[in-house]
């Protein structure tokens, strides 16, 4: 997984909470640490653009960690992950 990808919020929200399935903490598939930065992503507003990189650095747990949580999300089906091209 590149450092370069982005991910955009599609959903809109305009609630200034974050909406998590329950089915979603129950999934045994997934660690706590990909549930939190499902949960994280979820509470972002339409349209809102996110770089890997960016990501990895507003967490302590370090590039490693980001890019399991995020592997794992894919393989879960919770999210989709796309190069973006600028330009």
């Amino acid at each position: 997984m590149s450092d370069h990808q982005n991910i955009i919020i599609m959903a809109k929200r305009e609630d200034p909470f974050a909406r998590v399935s329950k089915s979603m903490l129950d999934d045994e598939r997934l660690s706590w640490r990909a549930k939190g930065v499902l949960a994280y992503l979820l509470g972002k507003p339409a349209g809102w653009k996110l770089r890997v990189g960016d990501l990895m650095n507003r967490s302590k747990d370090g590039k490693h960690a980001v890019r399991v949580a995020l592997k794992e999300l894919r393989e879960a089906g919770y999210a989709e992950l796309r190069p973006v091209r600028s330009g």
